[in-house]
């Protein structure tokens, strides 16, 4: 049974980390993949997203019902917006434990969202996010930081191509244009 946005009980019961609720959902043998781990990434429930990877969700599922997204690109992205956390402190640091318990589970980071010439890496949805810095420096934390300069984290519009370097400094990002240098100092 689906509410009106589409999200079954599993997804509501993910999203809120309702772990008991959740634990009956899984063990009813309820539709795997329905997008209840993208959003229990974004709140950063990582007790629920450990529970849901080990009973068949998958950390590469490209949700339509998330713009094509995985659920760590949703967390990348909409974590500032729906985990409630105290401080911009808090937010990082439970980030950074959401992303590497992510990728140890299999998720794969060296790709684009949508996987597409102009789609947007993980670190270009951190960018993007509402708390832009804090969800950079959590991404980069997790050993994606050898990796900045790598051509998948490239952006490409019909003319240019952009480093996330210059994505920041030419006003692509969604960001803020006042932690444009604070950005690009975390970025190099």
């Amino acid at each position: 049974m689906k509410d009106d946005r589409y999200r079954t009980p599993l997804a509501h019961a993910s999203e809120i980390g309702a772990d008991d609720c959740v634990k009956a959902l899984i063990a009813a043998k309820v539709e795997v993949n329905d997008g209840a781990l993208h959003l229990a990434a974004r709140t950063l429930n990582v007790n629920t997203m450990k529970m849901l990877i080990n009973n068949g969700h998958s950390p590469n599922q490209r949700s339509s019902k998330h713009q094509g997204r995985t659920s760590l690109a949703e967390l990348c992205l909409w974590a500032p917006k729906y985990a409630k956390r105290s401080s911009s402190e808090a937010l990082e640091k439970d980030a950074r434990k959401a992303i590497r318990m992510l990728m140890e589970m299999g998720a794969k980071t060296k790709l684009k969202i949508p996987n597409q010439e102009s789609g947007r890496s993980l670190l270009l949805h951190a960018l993007d996010s509402a708390k832009p810095l804090e969800m950079a420096r959590a991404f980069l934390d997790c050993g994606q930081d050898e990796y900045i300069n790598d051509d998948f984290h490239l952006f490409t519009d019909r003319e240019y191509t952009y480093s996330p370097t210059k994505y920041v400094q030419k006003g692509l990002c969604r960001c803020d244009p006042k932690l444009h240098a604070r950005l690009i100092r975390t970025l190099k």
